[in-house]
């Protein structure tokens, strides 16, 4: 009884608070002093941690967030930062009139004008001096109240961006890092980290400052705990300049409006983080043999694959038709040797293992066969198309690019994860309601797949099966709904032939491009027709279709991703999902 009246007493307080602080009632200190703290106090009076011990954390923690972004924000404010500058100039332009003064009379109204400028600078230093240890506290407050808001449950797990990105947008703050010791982030569990794996392992370097000792100490602990998580990205710094076909990159960049200096020490911060990522493998694996041996896979692993996306394509086959003819690996490949003596720890690749326990492995599927040769995909670079067999007996295309950057390919879909992680939040949070929009907002994901770069210029995406272009859809389709009509090529010469036209208005180009439309009736319905025959299949996933469009809309609109055409957009035959 007193535990339950211990969390009541919380949940009031912490409410009352909410509700001032949404108000403006009292000023941040006040608020932090009378209610989400003392909230938070309460809750260590019981001797177990419960699910309201984490609501309280992440309310404080969220309230001290919220603080330091609008302090920041008041402290950087041009306007404010031009006033004080002003006043600064001033002061000094009135010291130098004081020596230049021709008359006693003159240099006593000088210096009431001096007087009253160094009590205003005066003040202004001082205030500013106070909101500083205001936001160093807030900062403070809010990463102690995170850690522990993750430590002790697992309901707001998607804190731990704001606790990142605090950390990180503070590299620089040394007290504030000294304060953060690897005992106090030790507490919360590493696999709360491993949708960060990429920007964490970004920021290692030799440095020996606080903030690099820190993270070299969470991604180590990463790499113990989840080794098929953590080291693809450990050797992937590692490897970096690996297979650089040429140094035309560089060549650009001092071509470009970087400058040579911030070239050269862009190449230093890389070296740094590959020694850094060297001296992490190095050091995890020889902690157990376990964890030597995985490592030996990965590293032999990722050196067949940068091989194989290296390696040129016999001329004879660059214009042929293969069919389901495969074009075989030459006897000088890395791949070549790994298929005639396969290890039975080789992982698969493109298949993101589950988050289990720490050091379990149970989940991980590794290669039981590669098939004896590739196909090749179209494009310029000829990208070559790898198949296998996992040990849980699925088939697996793997696409393996050279000469291409897919390191900003990987933050795309890991910010498709993050988007589909909030949304699955957001539909756990509405299923206790009745509303149809709850249960939409519960199916609402964005279709992704794995992309692993192995250095800067080559790596290996996941084959996304049973999929086909929305431009091959319709070329296909066209003469059979559209029989009378102009094709998609005309149609589009049309569109371009008015676009180009300098002499064209706006209004113009409007009237063409709804002629255009009306020539061009919609036909994607016959899609949901051919595929699904029974009448719950056609509206179940012609409703999967619509929430599929509209969350890669938004998603594609708010992130700037561009290039999008009916030729790189898939539609998925069996779900209708983009």
């Amino acid at each position: 009884e007193l535990e339950a009246a211990t969390i009541l007493m919380s949940r009031i307080i912490l409410t009352v608070g909410e509700w001032s602080d949404q108000q403006r009632r009292e000023r941040p200190a006040v608020l932090w002093a009378e209610y989400f703290n003392k909230s938070a106090m309460l809750l260590q009076e019981i001797n177990s941690p419960t699910a309201w011990t984490g609501r309280a954390l992440h309310a404080l923690a969220a309230f001290a967030e919220r603080q330091c972004v609008e302090m920041t924000s008041t402290r950087d404010d041009e306007s404010a930062m031009a006033v004080r500058k002003q006043k600064t100039r001033e002061l000094a332009a009135c010291r130098r009139e004081i020596t230049r003064a021709s008359s006693t009379n003159e240099a006593q109204r000088l210096r009431g004008i001096m007087r009253r400028l160094e009590i205003q600078v005066t003040n202004d230093q001082k205030e500013l001096d106070e909101l500083r240890t205001s936001i160093g506290g807030f900062l403070r407050l809010a990463i102690w109240s995170f850690v522990k808001c993750l430590a002790c449950t697992d309901a707001f797990d998607n804190c731990v961006y704001s606790l990142v990105s605090l950390i990180m947008t503070n590299a620089r703050a040394q007290e504030l890092q000294h304060s953060l010791s690897p005992k106090l982030m030790d507490c919360v569990p590493s696999h709360k980290f491993l949708p960060l794996v990429h920007q964490l392992c970004a920021r290692l370097s030799t440095e020996e400052d606080a903030f690099h000792q820190t993270t070299s100490q969470l991604v180590s602990r990463m790499a113990v705990e989840y080794p098929y998580h953590t080291m693809y990205h450990l050797f992937a710094l590692r490897n970096a300049n690996r297979a650089l076909a040429s140094s035309s990159a560089t060549k650009i960049s001092r071509k470009g409006s970087l400058s040579a200096l911030l070239l050269q020490e862009s190449e230093k911060m890389e070296e740094r983080r590959s020694e850094a990522a060297t001296s992490i493998l190095t050091s995890v694996s020889s902690q157990s043999t376990d964890l030597h041996n995985i490592a030996q896979a990965i590293n032999e692993l990722c050196t067949s694959y940068i091989d194989l996306a290296v390696c040129p394509v016999p001329d004879k086959f660059k214009n042929s038709k293969l069919g389901d003819n495969l074009i075989p690996f030459s006897s000088k490949t890395r791949i070549s040797r790994l298929i005639k003596e396969l290890p039975p720890n080789i992982p698969v690749l493109t298949a993101a293992p589950q988050a289990d326990a720490p050091c379990d492995y149970t989940s991980v599927p590794f290669v039981a066969s590669i098939a004896a040769g590739y196909s090749l995909a179209g494009g310029i670079n000829l990208p070559k198309i790898l198949r296998l067999v996992g040990t849980d007996g699925k088939r697996y295309k793997q696409l393996v690019k050279g000469k291409d950057d897919l390191r900003q390919d990987a933050i795309i879909q890991q910010l498709f994860h993050v988007i589909n992680r909030f949304m699955r939040s957001a539909g756990a949070r509405s299923l206790g309601s009745a509303s149809s929009a709850s249960s939409a907002a519960s199916s609402l994901r964005i279709r992704t797949y794995q992309v692993v770069p192995l250095t800067k210029r080559c790596g290996v995406l996941q084959w996304v099966d049973n999929t086909m272009p929305f431009g091959t859809w319709f070329q296909s389709r066209e003469k059979r709904y559209r029989p009378n009509a102009p094709t998609m090529t005309q149609l589009r010469a049309t569109v371009h032939d008015v676009h180009k036209d300098k002499a064209a208005t706006a209004q113009q180009k409007l009237e063409v491009f709804e002629r255009v439309c009306g020539l061009a009736p919609p036909v994607f319905r016959f899609f949901f027709y051919e595929q699904f025959y029974n009448a719950q299949g056609w509206f179940e996933h012609r409703e999967s279709y619509i929430r599929s469009a509209a969350v890669s809309s938004i998603a594609g609109w708010v992130l700037g991703i561009g290039d999008r055409h009916l030729q790189n957009i898939l539609v998925d035959q069996a779900t209708a999902e983009l």
